[in-house]
């Protein structure tokens, strides 16, 4: 599955602006850099407590692992910058993408052919 506008996905509290170190412009102190940093925080933090709602429960070895278990069947998700890698019982993974595109904008970018170039 992959989202659209991933970093669009969470409303971010408060954004600092401010001229970076060492490249002030002295007559310019109103024009300044920004940059989002803490926009990945936020989806991570949405996507983990959406998550957890469903029932699936963080791994302890990867952060970016969830596991969900009905009737011995698991379903586990792997998130990954902005894609979610699903594997498990087909009929369960369908659920489980019917519960991703109703709370986010995805694409079901179908089976996996390769990860990470492999």
């Amino acid at each position: 599955m992959d989202v659209k506008t991933t970093f669009l996905n969470d409303t971010i509290d408060e954004v600092y602006i401010e001229q970076p170190l060492r490249y002030e412009v002295k007559e310019r102190e109103t024009h300044v850099l920004y940059a989002l940093k803490q926009a990945p925080r936020a989806w991570c933090a949405r996507m983990d407590a959406y998550l957890q709602r469903l029932g699936f429960k963080k791994s302890t070895s990867d952060p970016n692992l969830y596991i969900k278990r009905e009737n011995d069947e698991p379903v586990i998700i792997l998130l990954y910058v902005e894609d979610l890698l699903i594997t498990g019982i087909k009929r369960k993974i369908q659920k489980c993408k019917k519960m991703l595109i109703i709370e986010f904008n995805m694409n079901d970018s179908g089976l996996m052919h390769y990860y990470l170039g492999l």
